[in-house]
């Protein structure tokens, strides 16, 4: 069975983005999410490495050159990722290693933001 669209975008982008927690993380976040109220979660933590202005693995972190967050479109692309890197972004989060600079530094009620917004279809 195929992952939903949010399902694999938030797991995506949380990765990403990195934060420290399990699983089964439960959010509730209160009201529709945008794109506006999670792009400065995305300037704050993962534009150092997920940004097309960044060129070449040591810019980047190593950083997938396919997986930015610079613009709306940029972060919902994302979600056409394939399975083997759906399973990728889903063992980094398990292992809590985003983003390499600093991982676990991704705010709880952040992390959660992204997730709702995810989960309602990536509104812009």
């Amino acid at each position: 069975m195929m992952p939903s669209r949010g399902a694999v975008l938030a797991l995506l982008v949380v990765t990403s983005c990195g934060e420290k927690v399990d699983p089964g993380l439960e959010c509730s976040v209160a009201g529709s999410v945008s794109f506006q109220d999670v792009k400065p979660i995305f300037e704050e933590h993962c534009l150092r490495c997920h940004s097309t202005a960044l060129v070449g693995p040591v810019a980047r972190n190593d950083a997938p050159s396919d997986i930015n967050f610079d613009t709306y479109e940029d972060a919902t692309a994302v979600i056409f990722l394939d399975e083997t890197a759906a399973d990728l972004a889903a063992q980094q989060l398990l292992q809590m290693s985003m983003p390499d600079d600093a991982p676990g530094s991704v705010p709880r009620e952040q992390v959660c933001s992204i997730v709702a917004w995810a989960k309602q279809g990536t509104p812009e």
